[in-house]
């Protein structure tokens, strides 16, 4: 497995990373064109603000993510000349033009209700605290969690910010994903706005009936809040390479590792003389 910085050609991966983690067949069966498409669309309105980005890849596929928009002067994940990759006026095209079920067209509207959502409360937000970086996507597949993963990658984005002598940050999440992670490493919930509760889009008030109120939430913190530690161990021995930017850090991952292996023999050829 190796954890290394994002790149262009990560878009497609991403996209089928995402249709596994929004997981709309919970509340109602859609098809996989739909998925990739819903999971393209809400991407989209993501990564054209993110200027830092990091994945965890594993047999060519994108198993953890975080991408995040970084205060710090950096160049946008996604240059002007490649912002046609991420229209997302030609989804709409698609979506609409396709012949897909009531309901599936009614989880393409809570998407857009739900960033809408969070478009006004962080509006409202930004007028009254200043923060200096926004937490856009994090995600680890579900067949991959509870291995340390999670804390890799974030703990890895904490100590970016820290490195850039910023220290706030927030992120945008719904009552819909799993919330409780951010109130669980002590995250604050700064505001709240209803995404949908019951009103004039029946098929959508059905689907989501045992789930509403459904609310966007902008969480908050402050960095020092967090033991940031990127040497602590993972809870999985397959995470055998780590891409740096930091070149003493890469050296000091290679002088680890060495070390490692002398101790290993050192333990085998002590094994051996004690034998003898």
């Amino acid at each position: 497995m190796i954890l290394r910085n994002f790149k262009l050609d990560d878009l497609s991966k991403l996209v089928k990373h995402s249709s596994n983690i929004l997981n709309y067949d919970s509340i109602a069966p859609t098809s996989k064109e739909f998925n990739e498409l819903i999971s393209q669309y809400s991407l989209n309105n993501i990564i054209d603000k993110a200027n830092y980005g990091i994945v965890l890849e594993e047999n060519d596929d994108i198993v953890g993510v975080l991408l995040a928009r970084i205060n710090d002067g950096s160049k946008n994940l996604i240059s002007d000349k490649n912002l046609h990759l991420i229209d997302c006026s030609k989804i709409i095209n698609e979506i609409e033009s396709k012949k897909f079920t009531e309901k599936e067209l009614a989880l393409y509207r809570l998407e857009i209700k739900t960033i809408e959502t969070y478009k006004k409360i962080l509006d409202d937000v930004s007028r009254v605290v200043g923060f200096s970086s926004e937490l856009l996507f994090f995600s680890v597949l579900p067949s991959h969690q509870k291995r340390g993963l999670s804390k890799l990658l974030f703990n890895k984005f904490l100590k970016h910010l820290r490195s850039k002598q910023l220290h706030k940050f927030y992120l945008y999440t719904t009552s819909l994903c799993s919330y409780n992670y951010y109130e669980h490493i002590k995250m604050s919930c700064l505001r709240t706005d209803m995404i949908t509760k019951s009103d004039s889009d029946v098929t959508l008030v059905q689907l989501l009936k045992d789930k509403l109120p459904i609310i966007g939430m902008i969480f908050h913190s402050d960095v020092k809040n967090f033991d940031i530690d990127t040497n602590a161990p993972i809870k999985d021995p397959v995470i055998d390479e780590i891409l740096v930017n930091n070149k003493e850090e890469s050296n000091n991952v290679i002088v680890n590792t060495f070390k490692n292996v002398g101790v290993f023999f050192k333990n085998i050829m002590n094994m051996k003389n004690s034998k003898k």
